[in-house]
């Protein structure tokens, strides 16, 4: 069994089945406010038989993504871009990203944990749509369904190797905003009998 004191990580893509005859490219990715330094504290007393408890303490954090200056680093493997996402979810973003343990912040954290995704979306008649999005690391569940509300994880333990598969689905909603003026409207009644 292999022991270690940190985590791996992989990100991978994947497209919906309701995308088969779309092509998807995936034009950036990133994961951020990662925590990358710290020190840790070994127990004493431990055996070579048994994993030592280790507490990890957070110093320092940092982006990933793939192709980027990060690449060899912290064990990360250099990924180029899919340009076209099959619906394996075998097309990795990130692979290999050997990472210190960590428990994932609560969304009033300003250093909340993010994945952040851009991609494009070629239909059968060649038009293209481009998305981007971001969300939080904490909001993938161990099931692959369209509710994200199973088993949540909530961080990266020592020892343990996580995989992270991102659908990309046609039902995708995306909102759009605009302010304008506040202006006053005569106001309506009902009487009910």
């Amino acid at each position: 069994q292999f022991k270690h004191i940190a985590s791996l990580v992989d990100f991978k893509v994947k497209k919906h089945t309701d995308l088969n005859a779309a092509t998807v490219a995936i034009t950036s990715f990133s994961i951020t406010n990662i925590d990358n330094a710290g020190t840790f504290a070994v127990a004493t007393g431990y055996t070579t038989d048994v994993l030592p408890n280790v507490t990890w303490t957070a110093t320092g954090r940092a982006t990933f993504k793939n192709n980027s200056e990060e690449s060899g680093k912290h064990g990360v493997t250099e990924v180029t871009l899919p340009t076209n996402v099959a619906n394996t979810g075998n097309d990795f973003l990130i692979n290999n990203l050997v990472i210190m343990p960590q428990t994932f912040r609560s969304a009033s954290d300003e250093n909340i944990q993010t994945v952040n995704i851009s991609y494009t979306i070629t239909d059968a008649a060649s038009n293209v749509s481009t998305h981007s999005t971001s969300f939080e690391l904490k909001s993938f569940d161990n099931v692959d369904d369209t509710d994200n509300t199973d088993t949540i994880i909530t961080g990266w333990e020592k020892g343990k190797h996580y995989t992270f598969v991102i659908t990309i689905n046609a039902n995708a909603i995306k909102f759009t905003g605009s302010i304008v003026d506040w202006t006053t409207q005569t106001g309506y009644s009902y009487l009910v009998n």
